[in-house]
């Protein structure tokens, strides 16, 4: 079974929502702290409180180049969380953000923004 690992510092709190002036947080768990160059993490994004069925969570990872901005495919497994599975294409420093509040579009300020640090394959 896979452990996650809550990153609390990287929650934050919703400051407007399209149909509830309502606020959330958002967490971010990973099932590895420190991942290696493409292996696969499990990621899920969790609310504190239950979301409509339209209103859903993106995520994105940003390469340490900023030369990718990847959206990670998540499923909704719950009311409030989403789950994905990413690999990380390089080593270094990833972000990993919510861009949004559960509507298209983006919000500031960021909603979640998790720095995660991916080491070189092994060989």
């Amino acid at each position: 079974m896979l452990r996650f690992v809550t990153a609390w510092g990287a929650v934050a709190l919703l400051l407007f929502a399209p149909t509830a002036a309502a606020k959330f947080r958002i967490t971010l768990a990973l099932s590895t702290q420190k991942p290696r160059v493409g292996q696969a993490v499990t990621l899920v994004l969790r609310t504190d409180k239950d979301l409509e069925p339209t209103q859903n969570l993106r995520l994105q990872a940003l390469s340490p180049q900023l030369r990718w901005v990847v959206d990670v495919q998540l499923v909704r497994a719950a009311p409030n969380a989403w789950r994905g599975v990413f690999r990380f294409k390089s080593k270094g420093t990833w972000r990993l953000i919510v861009p949004n509040w559960g509507a298209p579009g983006s919000a500031s300020p960021i909603p979640l923004d998790r720095r995660v640090t991916v080491l070189p394959k092994r060989r």
